[in-house]
């Protein structure tokens, strides 16, 4: 009895920090959307007009509730993640096009957001497809997807697919996660990253989905040092993935799926910053990101499936040099639009 009073305060402490954090929105998505943030967010970009947001935000609930607030098919719907953002009806004047994307997007989140389509009777006429080392990698990236885990699960039905690693890495009933201290570490982990995001207010929401951060002109790749060791500890658990082929045989039947009902298929691959792209060849750690092979994996599934490819990992076939790039990560918004010009 001593031993449970002791961890009782231990315990308390955890279900505190899991429910006031809520990570991964587990209990806030129980909320009667019309309470919820994003579904008031999302009615405001269906309607039309722009908004700009001063705070994190689930951004698959909110793709989730935009796409269900839509009045009209997009003839062009973009998936991607944070990498693709800035491509919208200023690249394709005279087409509707509604740009999905969401930060460190997996696959998981491309078919969930693709269902919100599907469960309308809507199949755009074309779909660009960002295609990420990640989606076919493990361990997946994030899972936020988690809030529209059903979406995730009625598009996998549909594709005959089983989840395979698309698993919930929490426990069920989510009650039970109350009390979970691997959600309590990814509480933590959301309060510390909370302490060194972009500033408050930066970030602006336009009609067609995209996601312009203002002020981005700031940040220049050339004032970033993406050598040091920090940067490389980054790099090496962010890249150090797998392919997996349960993965691989999901986006197959996805992009299948997609063909059959008379869209328009393009993948795109951006490239990576020079020096990133650079490191990914050279290091000797065992463990890095074979990018070649994924590359060649991503465009032998192009030619199979009859799919068009636009650009490429490499900066080097492209053209590109480290005063196209933002940061490590993230073209310039003009040099994006170059990219899909005639595309």
């Amino acid at each position: 009895m001593v031993k449970i009073l002791f961890f009782l305060p231990i315990l308390l402490l955890v279900a505190f920090v899991n429910i006031s954090v809520d990570p991964q929105g587990l209990y806030d998505c129980q909320k009667d959307k019309s309470q919820q943030e994003e579904y008031g967010i999302a009615k405001t970009l269906a309607s039309g007009q722009d908004i700009q947001i001063f705070k994190g935000l689930d951004e698959n609930l909110l793709q989730k509730y935009f796409i269900e607030d839509l009045t009209a098919i997009p003839d062009i719907l973009v998936l991607g993640s944070s990498q693709i953002m800035g491509l919208g009806d200023n690249v394709f004047p005279g087409q509707r096009i509604i740009n999905n994307s969401i930060t460190n997007a997996a696959l998981p989140d491309y078919l969930g957001i693709f269902d919100g389509y599907v469960k309308r009777g809507w199949y755009p006429k074309r779909v660009i497809i960002l295609l990420s080392p990640q989606l076919i990698t493990l361990p997946l990236y994030h899972s936020k997807w988690l809030t529209v885990k059903e979406d995730v699960d009625d598009m996998l039905q549909r594709l005959g697919q089983r989840a395979g690693p698309i698993k919930p890495p929490v426990l069920s009933p989510v009650w039970l996660n109350v009390f979970s201290f691997s959600y309590f570490q990814e509480s933590v982990k959301k309060l510390r990253d909370t302490q060194t995001k972009v500033p408050k207010g930066l970030c602006l929401l336009l009609h067609d989905g995209r996601c312009l951060w203002q002020k981005v002109s700031s940040m220049n790749s050339k004032d970033r040092d993406i050598k040091t060791p920090n940067y490389m500890k980054q790099a090496q658990m962010a890249w150090g993935l797998k392919t997996d082929q349960n993965l691989e045989n999901t986006l197959e039947k996805f992009i299948l799926y997609m063909k059959v009902h008379h869209e328009q298929v393009t993948f795109c691959l951006l490239p990576f910053h020079p020096k990133q792209y650079q490191w990914l060849l050279d290091s000797p750690w065992p463990k890095r990101m074979d990018i070649i092979k994924i590359e060649n994996y991503y465009r032998k599934l192009g030619q199979r499936l009859g799919v068009k490819i636009v650009g490429s990992y490499d900066p080097a076939l492209g053209g590109f040099t480290q005063d196209d790039f933002y940061d490590a990560m993230h073209l310039k918004n003009e040099v994006l639009e170059k990219i899909f010009v005639n595309n």
